[in-house]
């Protein structure tokens, strides 16, 4: 019992650690997306080059930056990274369908355990004192399978398509981005336009970033 409190108490941990990541992700697209529009607006799309080592571990990114400077026009970019997309979510949708059969076969497991464990129960009735033990095997049975089943399995299914829908969010918000740095749109309204569409603040947000910087230079004058 103790086990499956604590494995319990990690899943819900961890759910909890990843529900409060789509927002950080969503914000930190977003500021990646604005660092991109201003080096573009002050040394040109091909100076976007530079930035590309910077992005090591954002594939998807890195891809996006890359169609800019090599000149794709405007619909391939857009085709590219959407295309990229819809093969992520298909590979997330396979992942997300696998546990969540696991959720929906693991009852019956359970329940397979019970009638294994009836079986020599039945044959037993004349000796009493083996029908408690055997009983016990056929309940415990029926626990695990459920336990695993609605407390691990479904939740972690759900929390993998919930996974996949932000991902899938920041990619907007990084697709509408190059999109509009490509074409050269204006500063303020791109930030408004992913603002608006994403609910982002941006007064907040742009002072947190203010905050950052001010700390990275405070930094760089100590050493």
């Amino acid at each position: 019992m103790s086990e499956l409190k604590e494995i319990r108490e990690k899943v819900l941990v961890n759910v909890k650690e990843v529900a409060g990541q789509n927002e950080e992700m969503i914000k930190d697209a977003y500021k990646r997306v604005m660092k991109l529009e201003r080096i573009a607006r002050r040394e040109g799309l091909l100076a976007l080059e530079d930035t590309i080592r910077d992005y090591e571990g954002n594939p998807f990114l890195k891809k996006g930056i890359q169609l800019i400077v090599d000149g794709t026009d405007v619909e391939q970019l857009r085709s590219t990274l959407e295309g990229s997309t819809y093969f992520m979510k298909q590979r997330h949708k396979k992942g997300a369908e696998m546990v969540n059969m696991i959720a929906t076969t693991a009852p019956a497991l359970g329940l397979l355990g019970t009638y294994v464990g009836l079986i020599p129960m039945l044959n037993n009735l004349d000796d009493p004192t083996t029908l408690g033990p055997m009983m016990a095997l056929e309940l415990v049975s029926s626990f695990y399978g459920a336990f695993l089943a609605y407390v691990i399995f479904a939740p972690l299914a759900k929390r993998l398509k919930n996974m996949s829908q932000e991902e899938e969010s920041r990619r907007e918000l990084l697709i509408e981005g190059l999109v509009a740095i490509a074409v050269g749109k204006n500063p303020r309204q791109l930030k408004d336009d992913l603002a608006a569409f994403y609910n982002i603040d941006i007064d907040t947000l742009e002072e947190t970033v203010y905050r950052d910087k001010l700390k990275a230079q405070e930094v760089m004058r100590k050493l």
